[in-house]
């Protein structure tokens, strides 16, 4: 199972990758999960984005690790949006975040019909609104590490 994790620390994506190997584990699902690690200040980047984006789009899973100082930030909605928009028509991509170790969400992203509005501002509110177009969102027990 291909894993995209965007991470602000390592911290952070150590302790993602443990839950999604519990929650599989919870689910009694025995999958081998291979990682593809990337720093969010590399999401940006011209010379990386694009390489992160065909990562991203043809993962099972993707997570966003961040600890409570890097929770959401108008960057990672950009990026969200773009991996939305470089998504195939119909096509559906499995997002967990994971913000410190009390709080996970789970959504799934769809690929609009249309190409979204790149400049469309979105409130800082719940996972759910600032993400844009997502299909559902709910919060995750939290596991003891």
């Amino acid at each position: 199972m291909s894993v995209f994790v965007a991470y602000g620390d390592v911290g952070s994506a150590r302790h993602a990758l443990a839950r999604v190997t519990r929650t599989l584990r919870t689910a009694q699902r025995r999958v081998e999960i291979h990682p593809m690690l990337w720093r969010f200040n590399q999401l940006d980047d011209p010379r990386w984005q694009e390489l992160a984006l065909r990562d991203a789009t043809r993962s099972h899973l993707v997570v966003l690790a961040m600890s409570e100082a890097n929770a959401c930030c108008a960057r990672t909605d950009a990026w969200l949006r773009t991996l939305i928009s470089h998504l195939p028509g119909g096509l559906q991509i499995s997002v967990l975040v994971v913000i410190g170790g009390t709080e996970t969400w789970s959504m799934t992203l769809k690929a609009p019909e249309q190409p979204i509005a790149a400049a469309i501002p979105l409130p800082s509110a719940a996972p759910r609104e600032v993400f844009g177009s997502v299909a559902s969102a709910s919060p995750l027990p939290a596991y003891a590490a």
